[in-house]
């Protein structure tokens, strides 16, 4: 399938154990994409927001770019 996880391409520096996403302490969400090389977008931010009290999740957020042709 070839998904590759937007927040672990914008932050390789991260190991994966630094990265939570809910209140127990682990990584459960995630925003997966299968970048292609005639794709006419690009990532370009994706970042994880702190959503507690409102739910025991995180959201995760991304930035798409359009590509000029």
């Amino acid at each position: 399938w070839k998904y590759e996880d937007a927040f672990k391409l914008m932050n390789p520096q991260l190991k994966d154990e630094e990265v939570v996403t809910c209140a127990y302490g682990t990584r459960i969400d995630y925003i997966y994409l299968r970048p292609r090389e005639n794709d006419s977008w690009k990532l370009t931010k994706c970042s994880i927001i702190n959503a507690q009290p409102a739910t025991d999740h995180n959201a995760v957020y991304a930035e798409f770019e359009t590509l000029s042709e």
